[in-house]
């Protein structure tokens, strides 16, 4: 651990460094330090007289800047709009303050820097200086930093040393830096030092050659002043507080998630966009007449403002249900005794570990571990959020860390293997599956085989991220077909010159998803007559069946 060390810029007159083991003579000793002590001060304070004083040239308002700058970067106007930050803030100080930015910044700084830096109306003059100078705006600006003027009493009220910013240039200097990693965070250039980078980046600031200058300022501001940690990979530049992204890339952020809100309904996001909005437009980042550059055709079935208010689709329900996720919480679900269903779905409410919400083809779903009294693993369900409604977070039981993990691994390894979210009835294969090797894997999945014609072969040879590579094999091309096949796909079936359905293809799949999935026959089955089923044979005679009940349909 560092020992503390005091600094003439704290504000003292004089430091003396005086170490009694020499052998010298105490009481002579200091009396001749002390002899030295008004030249000693009127040699430093003529070193000083070159500096051109500020605004900020005292150490408590510097500092005072500094740490409102911090929290600002940490917490952008200090809003506690979702549970994570909310939760953050309350660690600093409970109940969370209200009333104007100033008074609210006030209460945090006086909580986590002490009362000398919680002056109210000191706080309003630095946010105003800040807001005029660009720091809390998104959009860059190269306006040069104009530091507010000194007081006439300043030089006179201080009898001691001055901090190195005290300085208007070195104050300048460092406040340009802050600035522009704030609005460029991670700036950086392959090949090119970063403080060489830096340098060229704030030309006019920094000199060509001033490397160790910002290395120095570095050190000496954004690690102490908590804008980073000390330990941080830096080769790809800094970024300090949230400030992660340009105002190009916020954009775009506001463009995708603004698409899961009005496409995808989204519950979550609807406040999240609502902000972020409203942020942007005071950063003067979003432009009224910018539109899209990407869409989503696909979007939610379930409208918002028609679902049951206690359901997981209103965006407060759905709220409290990302807490528990968060959190590892077990919670108590009910499925609405009026919802469609496809008959497995369970008619009692359910303990359940909530694990993850999917968009899955028409809205959005809940994924969840069943909790299993006196075993470690639960079966894993999904269930659309319009459907159910979260009774009770049960706050005394919690997955730990690894438990939770371990799940989300389950999880996402079924979708994968699946092509879907339904997985079944039985916990005992789903764990199997989800914990076999590629090796175990083929003996626990079954083979679905069908030959197609060539106007489905076409598609189907697109789209090979449906299911893994390992899980599927294609038919060949036929000699006269002149589609060139991509180095990794998996041909190795051979085609049947002549028939109306030439091409084979064979899928391995779980047995759920073969005996019962839902989306799975709407893609099989949607290919009508230019799909014939060869196995399983129960497969084979369903698809026989359903073409047989749609003819009746229009022979009576």
């Amino acid at each position: 651990m560092q020992s503390l060390k005091p600094d003439r810029s704290e504000g003292f007159a004089a430091l003396v460094d005086y170490n009694p083991a020499l052998g010298a003579d105490p009481e002579t000793a200091l009396k001749a330090e002390i002899e030295r002590l008004d030249k000693r001060i009127g040699a430093a304070r003529n070193r000083e007289q070159a500096k051109e004083w500020h605004g900020y040239s005292r150490l408590l308002d510097l500092e005072r800047l500094l740490y409102l700058l911090q929290l600002l970067s940490r917490f952008p106007g200090l809003s506690a709009a979702d549970v994570t930050t909310r939760a953050e803030l309350e660690a600093i100080c409970s109940p969370l303050p209200e009333g104007s930015m100033a008074g609210r910044a006030a209460a945090y700084l006086g909580s986590l820097r002490g009362e000398c830096y919680a002056d109210v109306e000191a706080l309003e003059a630095d946010l105003f200086w800040l807001q005029s100078q660009g720091f809390l705006d998104a959009t860059p600006t190269r306006q040069g930093l104009e530091p507010p003027a000194p007081p006439e009493e300043l030089v006179t009220r201080n009898l001691g040393g001055w901090p190195p910013m005290a300085d208007r240039g070195v104050f300048i200097r460092v406040f340009s830096l802050l600035r522009h990693l704030l609005h460029h965070p991670f700036d950086a250039e392959k090949g090119i030092p970063l403080q060489e980078h830096l340098i060229r980046q704030l030309e006019g600031i920094y000199m060509p050659g001033e490397v160790a200058t910002v290395r120095k300022d570095v050190e000496r501001v954004l690690t102490p002043y908590g804008f980073r940690t000390r330990n941080d990979n830096v080769r790809h530049g800094y970024g300090l507080g949230t400030a992660v992204l340009s105002s190009s890339r916020l954009r775009e952020v506001h463009q995708v998630i603004s698409q899961a809100v009005s496409r995808l309904g989204d519950p979550s996001a609807q406040d999240l966009l609502a902000e972020l909005d409203e942020r942007l437009r005071w950063g003067g980042v979003l432009r009224e007449e910018e539109l899209p550059v990407r869409v989503f055709a696909n979007r939610s079935i379930v409208h918002p403002d028609l679902v049951r208010r206690d359901s997981l689709a209103v965006p407060q329900q759905a709220e409290r249900l990302e807490a528990a996720i968060s959190s590892g919480q077990r919670v108590l679900l009910e499925r609405f005794s009026d919802a469609a269903d496809h008959g497995e779905e369970p008619k009692e409410p359910i303990r359940a570990w909530p694990l993850q919400l999917l968009f899955h083809n028409i809205g959005w779903y809940l994924a969840y571990e069943e909790d299993a009294v006196g075993r470690e693993r639960g079966l894993i369900r999904t269930e659309r959020l319009d459907r159910i409604a979260l009774h009770q977070v049960d706050g005394g039981f919690r997955q730990t860390a690894q438990q939770r993990a371990d799940a989300v691994r389950r999880l996402s390894r079924l979708m994968e293997v699946s092509g879907g979210i339904y997985f079944g009835q039985d916990s005992a294969l789903q764990q199997a599956i989800a914990d076999a090797t590629p090796d175990q894997l083929t003996g626990l999945l079954t083979t679905v085989r069908f030959r197609c014609s060539e106007r489905v072969y076409r598609f189907l040879r697109e789209g090979l991220q449906r299911y893994p590579l390992s899980q599927i094999r294609l038919s060949q091309p036929l000699p006269s077909d002149r589609w060139r096949s991509p180095a990794k796909a998996p041909l190795v079936l051979a085609p049947i010159a002549g028939d109306r359905h030439p091409f084979p293809i064979e899928m391995d799949l779980p047995p759920w998803t073969v005996a019962r999935d839902i989306d799975f026959r709407r893609w099989l089955f949607g290919y009508g007559p230019e799909v014939v089923i060869e196995g399983p044979e129960a497969l084979r005679q369903e698809h026989s069946n359903r073409a047989t009940q749609v003819s009746e349909n229009y022979t009576h």
